[in-house]
């Protein structure tokens, strides 16, 4: 195996010569020390072995800080390019001050980027979403004139490159998190955090309507008429909307029953 790793003349076979579906489904079954090893042998083995390794990611604290800063200060590899789902914590104070920063410029190198999950304190969402503006990464709703002078400076909020493949967004943090979700086509909405009927407002302003699919959040409503009105709203405004997950208190069945039956057309419930 460790000849193959070598470069070869043109009539010596070399793994690398195999199809990329060939070498992914062989890496797939590697247990992580393997690909590792093979990932030190060969610099040519980067693509197939770490678009598998950097797939998922995880980080938080000083992890986070060593992700963010291999992607930014890479000059020969976008490994950013690599993660496609990235769950992202933030705890302490040292992240205000050295995680938040290196972070909010690695989304910059992350196109391939399909599912984000964020866990931020609530007291540091308002700093998290001021840094995501500064870089550009939240999708304000301009004018093509309003935009000249931000085109001409090269300013990152003129654009719409970033994060352009996101679909699914997960967050555990102040709704105010969700502008990231402004003008995105997400596909999937996860909110963790109980939000009042005020937050839940703010949300849902946010979201692409027509483009959501699954939508699961947690809601402080205590009486039913909120409940019935909440419902109907959501299921009326997103037309393409499979799956819907409200997490509220305790409602008794038989009082929701009626008002849902008037709610929706000719009776059918929904």
């Amino acid at each position: 195996m460790s000849g193959l790793l070598h470069r070869h003349s043109a009539s010596t076979p070399s793994i690398l010569g195999a199809p990329p579906e060939i070498l992914h489904r062989i890496m797939r079954y590697l247990p992580m020390t393997a690909k590792l090893r093979l990932l030190c042998a060969s610099s040519d083995l980067l693509l197939p072995v770490g678009s598998l390794i950097y797939r998922h990611v995880h980080a938080s604290g000083l992890t986070a800080r060593s992700m963010a800063l291999t992607i930014i200060t890479s000059t020969t590899v976008n490994y950013g390019d690599f993660i496609v789902s990235l769950h992202f914590t933030g705890r302490t104070l040292a992240d205000i001050h050295l995680t938040y920063p290196l972070f909010a410029e690695a989304l910059l190198h992350m196109n391939n980027l399909r599912a984000m999950n964020l866990t931020i304190p609530s007291n540091h969402t308002g700093y998290l979403v001021s840094l995501f503006k500064r870089k550009g990464l939240i999708r304000t709703s301009t004018s093509q004139f309003a935009c000249i002078s931000g085109m001409l400076s090269g300013d990152n909020a003129s654009t719409r490159k970033t994060l352009s493949s996101l679909r699914s967004f997960t967050f555990d943090a102040d709704p105010s998190i969700i502008c990231l979700a402004t003008n995105r086509r997400l596909a999937n909405v996860d909110v963790q955090k109980e939000v009042n009927i005020t937050g839940l407002a703010t949300i849902m302003d946010s979201i692409e309507w027509n483009a959501l699919e699954t939508l699961s959040l947690a809601v402080a409503i205590s009486v039913t008429s909120e409940l019935i009105i909440v419902l109907h709203l959501v299921g009326d405004a997103c037309k393409n909307l499979t799956r819907m997950n409200i997490r509220t208190g305790t409602f008794n069945a038989l009082v929701s029953t009626v008002p849902l039956k008037v709610f929706t057309n000719e009776g059918n419930y929904k």
